[in-house]
């Protein structure tokens, strides 16, 4: 007790003379002076919760409360409270009840942020001061309330203390406990009892906006593994669930509240709004963990019946466009721009392809339709100047004329199928190596090199996704090539055509305008991101490494050192600084080195459609929605989902030959090519064969494809006098209609040859 009055008096006389009503503090001290004097003299008189000393500290807790916007405060009472929920000082041993289950010295947080420095007379009064308030958990709410004073007259919502608390105390697990012991365990059935003294309780809501603030930047320094291992502060894997279930169903009904309610008045509380915007941050970040490493169940983050009745059945009852209207509409609750994850995956994608369609059609209407002639020997240099020609126009209607290799025009008319081909077979050109524009993840790690390519001799698998080749930024039209291809994937998107080509997560990441750190570099260079992480775990001395603040990169063939900060070539990476570099690292590889790349990208797939529709997804469902699935086709699906036509039944038993043969008979490769024959499409659509558009169909033919309309008895002459044409006949398609024509052969076996010599002919549009 006697070590806290210079404390106090220090912090009294360094205020400024209108922070505190000095008269009262100086009476108040004496107070505090007197029953130091006396308790000096009574050894064991400290065990009552109501003394004089835990008044007047009450007291001054809460005129420091009113008084936050003092500079002094702001600068260092935040420091001196931060160590009140420290439990570790080894050389003080008496009075301790060892309990060190959230020493410092935790892994995960031992490479985190150090505190700011301070003096030795500092440092012992602070732990003065923090070996008291331990005793006495009833100040959590003050202290917590302090804080948030702190963070609200704080630039950007933050302060250096806010780093000290965080990781130089063990405040995760106090706050943690403080909660479970005032609401209860946290579990599905307690979460309306939790959320209700989160938003009600003032006592409540100040601790866990405290906690929400600071596990904010423990998830913003945990690694994916370290995360998955310590799930700070919590002691399970359900714990954590709970804990993001209850931060989405909050998030939730902020968002659903009826207007004028009392809900949505609570909800309007200054103190809620900023309570809510810490809470976005943290479910948002949690979710975004989820998408990189799985840690929740199957439609974890939708809303089912059971938590949300109410809305479930109104959005039930609700058509695509009026749930379009929740995206986009004037009085949208912005529902599916804030969390758009709790809407299943399909039907945000219904949701996409209404809004795309009303787009299209619009600007179908406004550029009118443009012809648009390719030799397929120089496809990538007319595909670019055909887009460049074009400008906003190539977001109208389009119909491609090919040019084979002969110098002959295909005379089939485009009515969807050669432009799908196009704009299939641009992007696969686009995108190949030979090229050079874009790259691949999986390779990435045999090209890259950093000065910390030495600190581990393992490597693993990288995503093998493509993003841009960093070495374009030397050639001199690279950014409106790179808008180029931005446009042609956009034009794609909107168009529904699912692309072969997958791109890398960490740049569809920029498509989302989200922010890439060092767990996102996994799926750029796998073996990068593996020797970081040793580096930020080694437990000898850092500067044996021989590492500098430079990276070293191959450029075409020339190899060059940079800085990753001023003067970076002369500083040498420590113990201390280590995580500076490894957070610079991971910075110039995801963001730096393809700055100007990237952005050119996301212009020029802008200018294809409204961003606000693809921020619906998350990366690895903007992939889906891109690229769509490099899984094997669904035959079972591809099946329901065909019509027959011209005499062919599902009972057919040529029908019967065909899909055992495509099920059982065709490689992975060769489905994906016979459905690239019938509908020019490499890949499945995305919500399945139900939403192809027209129909998969089957169509019977004669021998003679050009007389077609014959009666039945004619058709029965014909096979029966020219059998041996009829089963020479190849399959053919007419791709604008998504159908197979299919000869009904006698055989199966001649089906299957004459099947996999169509769909490896690589044939054009000719008219038959």
């Amino acid at each position: 007790a006697m070590a806290l009055v210079p404390l106090l008096e220090r912090l009294l006389s360094q205020c400024p003379p209108d922070a505190f009503a000095v008269s009262v503090h100086q009476e108040r001290m004496a107070k505090l002076q007197e029953d130091a004097a006396d308790e000096s003299k009574e050894d064991n008189e400290q065990n009552s919760t109501k003394s004089p000393i835990v008044f007047d500290v009450a007291q001054l807790l809460d005129d420091l409360n009113e008084q936050i916007g003092s500079i002094f405060v702001r600068r260092h009472f935040a420091s001196f409270v931060s160590v009140a929920f420290s439990e570790e000082r080894k050389t003080d041993t008496d009075d301790d009840d060892n309990d060190n289950n959230h020493s410092n010295n935790d892994t995960v947080m031992k490479y985190a942020f150090k505190p700011s420095e301070f003096t030795a007379e500092d440092r012992d009064l602070v732990y003065q001061f923090g070996r008291f308030a331990q005793k006495h958990p009833e100040y959590t709410p003050q202290m917590c309330e302090m804080y948030a004073r702190l963070l609200r007259c704080s630039p950007d919502h933050n302060f250096g203390g806010m780093s000290i608390l965080t990781f130089s105390t063990p405040i995760l697990a106090s706050l943690w406990t403080w909660l479970t012991i005032d609401l209860g365990p946290l579990t599905h059935e307690s979460h309306q009892i939790w959320q209700g003294s989160i938003l009600r309780n003032a006592q409540v809501r100040s601790v866990f906006h405290l906690f929400l603030v600071c596990y904010n930047q423990v998830l913003f320094v945990l690694e994916d593994e370290e995360f998955e291992n310590s799930r700070i502060p919590f002691d399970s894997r359900s714990a954590l669930l709970a804990f993001a279930n209850l931060l989405k169903l909050v998030l939730f009904a902020s968002h659903t509240a009826v207007p004028e309610s009392e809900d949505s008045v609570v909800f309007q509380h200054r103190d809620n709004v900023e309570l809510l915007l810490v809470l976005e941050k943290v479910l948002e970040e949690l979710y975004r963990r989820d998408v990189r490493i799985a840690f929740s169940p199957h439609n974890f983050w939708t809303i089912g019946a059971d938590e949300a009745p109410e809305w479930h059945r109104r959005w039930s009852k609700m058509s695509v466009e009026e749930r379009a209207e929740e995206l986009v509409g004037q009085s949208s609750t912005k529902l599916l721009a804030t969390m758009p994850y709790v809407v299943p995956f399909e039907e945000r994608v219904q949701i996409l392809r209404h809004l795309l369609t009303r787009g299209r059609r619009h600007d179908e209407q406004r550029f009118g339709t443009n012809e648009v002639i390719v030799r397929r020997s120089h496809l990538v240099q007319d595909g670019f100047d055909a887009v460049s020609r074009l400008g906003d126009r190539f977001a109208g209607k389009l119909q491609v004329k090919f040019v084979d290799r002969n110098g002959m025009v295909e005379e089939g008319i485009d009515i969807g199928g050669p432009f799908t081909e196009f704009m299939t077979s641009l992007c696969q050109e686009v995108f190949h190596p030979q090229y050079g524009l874009f790259v691949s993840a999986s390779s990435s790690s045999e090209t890259s090199s950093s000065s910390s390519s030495s600190t581990s001799s393992s490597s693993s698998k990288a995503d093998s996704g493509f993003y841009p080749n960093p070495a374009t930024n030397s050639l001199p039209d690279f950014y409106s090539t790179m808008q180029l291809v931005g446009k042609i994937v956009g034009k794609a998107v909107v168009e529904g055509i699912v692309l072969e080509v997958p791109l890398a997560r960490f740049f569809l990441a920029k498509l989302l305008f989200q922010s890439c750190f060092v767990s996102d570099l996994k799926s750029m260079d796998a073996e990068l991101h593996k020797n970081l992480m040793f580096l930020k775990t080694y437990t000898g001395d850092v500067q044996d490494l021989c590492l500098t603040f430079t990276v070293t990169d191959d450029v075409f063939g020339e190899r060059r050192e940079l800085e990753l900060k001023p003067g970076g070539a002369d500083i040498d990476v420590t113990n201390d600084n280590r995580v500076q570099y490894i957070y610079l690292v991971a910075d110039y590889h995801l963001n730096r080195k393809i700055r100007e790349q990237s952005r050119a990208f996301v212009e020029g797939f802008a200018s294809m459609l409204d961003m606000r529709y693809i921020r619906m997804f998350n990366v690895a469902e903007l992939e889906l929605v891109i690229s769509g699935t490099g899984a094997d086709v669904d035959v079972d699906d591809w099946q329901r989902n065909t019509v027959y036509q011209f005499g062919y039944r599902a009972s057919d038993r040529q029908i019967g030959w065909f899909w055992d043969i495509v099920r059982k008979r065709l490689t992975m490769d060769e489905r994906r090519r016979l459905l690239r024959f019938v509908t020019s499409r490499t890949r499945a659509p995305l919500t399945g064969f139900a939403s192809l558009d027209p129909r998969f169909t089957i169509r019977r033919v004669d021998a003679d494809e050009q007389n077609v309309a014959r009666t039945w008895l004619s058709n029965f002459i014909k096979r029966a006098t020219k059998k041996r044409a009829y089963k020479a006949k190849l399959p053919s398609a007419a791709t604008c209609f998504n159908t197979l024509k299919l000869p009904a052969y006698s055989s199966k076996s001649v089906m299957e040859e004459k099947l996999r010599m169509a769909i490896n002919m690589k044939a054009g549009f000719d008219l038959q």
